[in-house]
């Protein structure tokens, strides 16, 4: 399993094709240790996420999470066209973002994973 430091991006998605989710010690801050407008953006994010998958679905999945389980974990820069990576993450749920680093330009073009670990074959 690979961990980053705050504000170092990693070279690539942490779950994309790793056989189960691992996240303890991801850290991040928590949902409840948010403002208002801040919850609502991220789960807002959660949503678009969701919804992507099983559009029918999606509103019965957000209902079911376990919002005081849910943290926002961010690498990167806050600057427009540098390298990021956000992780949305809780008990039964990982949405995660990251721009490429290794192709020129970097940071052209972006990866995204969307995982329900409590649904897996491998969980």
């Amino acid at each position: 399993r690979r961990t980053c430091r705050l504000n170092q991006v990693p070279p690539e998605v942490r779950f994309g094709s790793a056989p189960r989710v691992e996240l303890s010690g991801m850290g991040g801050i928590a949902l409840s240790d948010l403002p208002a407008g801040p919850q609502a953006l991220l789960l807002e994010l959660a949503a678009i996420y969701v919804e992507r998958v099983a559009p029918a679905a999606g509103a019965g999945v957000l209902e079911m999470l376990d919002l005081d389980a849910l943290r926002f974990l961010w690498a990167g820069s806050p600057r427009r066209g540098e390298a990021l990576n956000y992780l949305l993450h809780g008990e039964d749920l990982v949405a995660e973002f990251g721009n490429n680093l290794h192709h020129r330009p970097a940071a052209n073009h972006v990866h995204t994973v969307f995982r329900r670990p409590r649904d897996e074959l491998g969980g």
